[in-house]
């Protein structure tokens, strides 16, 4: 078991130090999620993100299960083993999680039997995410995948960390150009406007002076 153990890790920090460091950002997430599918053969593992401004959910950047990714989802925390885990500590249930946590629906959807996850950490401190293993068996070898988890886990955060925070920049970006597009529909606006108050008032000018050279030659004709 433990010479085992030892190249399960070794692969581990292979797949860091060589695939880790080619590809970045949710192309590693994929990677990763899949390399733990096939590392450990198991039924599904998931990365997830958490969002403060929705601190009752979680949604998935990657699901893999067995030859294929699955589309992501967003899901609620309340009542589910992940709820144990975003901000808080690795936990590991070996067996009849459906029965630890019967409102999970998506558990019995899975047909999952087994999870262990982990938290993800930003370098500031704060939750941000997870990573997840789940099975439809009992998991085996508890140990290894934690440490195999701990490993990958700093990586992975980075990552994630560095997607969240371009995401926040393409938001801040689009809100700039809405805000650039509004006040040039504005000036565009305002500018039209004033050209339709110049013609009016040069109209009203004009028919004004038409009016008192009538009104002007009307009296001096009469005198």
């Amino acid at each position: 078991m433990e010479k085992k153990r030892q190249q399960i890790i070794e692969k581990a920090l292979e797949f860091i130090s060589e695939i880790g460091w080619t590809v970045q950002n949710i192309e590693f997430l994929h990677e990763l999620t899949k390399y733990l599918g096939n590392l450990f053969q198991v039924d599904y593992v998931l990365i997830a993100r958490y969002s403060e401004n929705k601190p009752d959910f979680a949604e998935t950047v990657s699901i893999y299960n067995k030859t294929a990714f699955l589309p992501n989802m967003v899901y609620e925390l309340l009542h589910t083993p992940c709820e144990n885990v975003i901000g808080k500590k690795l936990c590991c249930y070996k067996s009849d999680i459906q029965i630890l946590f019967p409102k999970d629906e998506l558990l019995v959807q899975m047909n999952v039997d087994s999870y262990i996850g982990i938290p993800l950490w930003s370098s500031d401190k704060n939750p941000i995410g997870l990573i997840v293993i789940m099975d439809n068996e009992p998991l085996s070898d508890i140990k290894t995948i934690e440490i195999v988890f701990k490993i990958v886990a700093i990586r992975a955060a980075h990552e994630l960390e560095k997607m969240l925070l371009q995401n926040k920049l393409k938001i801040s970006y689009a809100e700039i150009s809405e805000k650039n597009k509004q006040l040039e529909n504005f000036n565009t606006k305002l500018e039209q406007e004033i050209k339709k108050r110049t013609k009016e008032l040069t109209e009203s000018e004009e028919k004004f002076k038409a009016i008192y050279e009538k009104v002007s030659g009307f009296v001096i004709h009469n005198r």
